[in-house]
């Protein structure tokens, strides 16, 4: 999925290339590009997809079936369904939030990028960025604690 994202940006880019201003940082314009094809993709793909585990591996070339090269048995299916729960609830969670919230939240937290670069490639002044950050980071930890039935929830940046 992300390198179709990135070959679909770079399509864009070499189509649209005479609309770049080139008074402003060439990363940020690349990064608008791949944050609204980011949020169209979603918009399209929002249902997930369905694999079947009797599906044969290496689209079908393959001697092993995609189930049982799911299996590990050094893995803990407690450990791994927790996992599974926590995921599903940070994904619930990112999506119950407003996208104004919800793409500086996942751009600053996930991604990595600085509040100055979120806000270049926003077209937003960087004191709404920290806001919305600050307001992300919030209505996320309250929504996570609804999906998890916990008291608290600490977000950690990596």
């Amino acid at each position: 999925m992300a390198a179709d994202l990135a070959q679909e940006a770079f399509l864009r880019v070499l189509e649209n290339i005479e609309r770049y201003d080139p008074a402003r940082p060439f990363e940020n314009w690349i990064c608008v590009i791949l944050r609204h094809l980011y949020l169209d993709w979603i918009k399209r793909y929002e249902t997930s997809r369905v694999i079947s585990l009797n599906r044969k591996k290496d689209g079908g070339n393959g001697d092993r079936e995609l189930a049982d090269s799911l299996a590990c048995p050094q893995k803990d299916p407690l450990a791994d369904a927790l996992e599974s729960e926590k995921e599903a609830a940070i994904q619930k969670s990112l999506e119950a939030m407003p996208a104004e919230l919800r793409a500086p939240l996942i751009l600053c937290d996930m991604e990595g990028l600085s509040y100055e670069t979120i806000a270049e490639a926003a077209g937003c002044p960087l004191g709404t960025v920290r806001s919305r950050i600050h307001r992300g980071r919030k209505m996320f930890k309250e929504l996570i604690k609804d999906y998890l039935n916990e008291d608290s929830y600490e977000l950690q940046r990596s």
